[in-house]
């Protein structure tokens, strides 16, 4: 028991200590911020926060630090309350940050993707180590009424909420179609062989006098006949209605059909020789 409360307690030493090297210490940090608002000006102190202040063209908000530590990132973030974080990063000049929330500058405007309202605005820095501070600094709302970026709308306005061109199906045209005595054409040349079928029959004339010498002859031939009219019937389904998987599932049980009642029809014809 005491070794694993040991190792607990280091790992809770170690996690301890590891947090405390990553984060730095706000209030050592952010020991000089200066706010500028309007035409006022004022020292804020960790961990004073503004009261909702109004930014618009006619009243700018700035920042101005001069820090102390070896910060080597700054950056000042924006929370609309909706899980979007805008980050606007501060100018450096010298020993000193600057940061305004100029409505009338298109990077600002573009980092903070060009949409008014309330913001809870924090202070973020970043050492050469990697450790960070961060120090909220209260609600800035920001107000757009009356103002045009250089694109001549206002910055509030929303491409994507404003009415779209109207979008024009263009659908594939028709096919061109042969022409009616065309088609009929074809039909007739598609016909003509049965034409040449019953012509020849009414020539040599139709023998089924040997089909009902018996029974069992007379059924299978009849049958057999019968099967044949169907592959007829299913090539015409085909041409009509069916698809080719139709065409090869009812042709399976037609051929099986055939076979068999055309074996059945000759072995009837043999015996009749007999």
């Amino acid at each position: 028991m005491y070794p694993l409360h040991s190792l607990i307690l280091s790992a809770c030493m170690l996690l301890a200590f590891l947090c405390t090297v990553n984060a730095l210490d706000p209030k050592a940090t952010f020991t000089n911020v200066m706010i500028g608002s309007g035409t006022s000006t004022k020292q804020l102190k960790y961990p004073d926060k503004l009261t909702l202040t109004k930014v618009s063209e006619s009243s700018p908000f700035s920042i101005q630090l001069s820090l102390e530590t070896n910060v080597r990132y700054l950056a000042v973030l924006l929370d609309d309350g909706n899980h979007d974080v805008y980050t606007v990063p501060f100018d450096f000049s010298g020993s000193t940050y600057r940061f305004a929330a100029d409505l009338a500058s298109e990077r600002f405007l573009n980092a903070i993707n060009g949409m008014p309202g309330n913001y809870k605005a924090s202070l973020y820095a970043v050492d050469n180590d990697g450790s960070s501070a961060t120090y909220p600094i209260g609600t800035l709302d920001l107000e757009f009424n009356n103002l045009f970026d250089k694109y001549g709308k206002t910055a509030s306005d929303s491409d994507e909420f404003k009415a779209q061109p109207t979008i024009v199906h263009v659908f594939k045209s028709a096919q061109p179609e042969p022409s009616e005595k065309t088609a009929q054409l074809f039909t007739a040349l598609v016909l003509a062989p049965w034409l040449f079928v019953l012509g020849y029959w009414l020539l040599i004339g139709v023998n089924v006098s040997g089909l009902f010498s018996s029974a069992a002859y007379a059924f299978y031939g009849l049958l057999f006949m019968g099967v044949l009219d169907a592959w007829i019937l299913l090539f015409f389904m085909y041409f009509t209605v069916f698809n080719i998987f139709q065409l090869i599932g009812y042709g399976f049980v037609l051929g099986i059909a055939t076979l068999f009642v055309g074996r059945q029809a000759l072995i009837e014809k043999i015996k009749l020789k007999e």
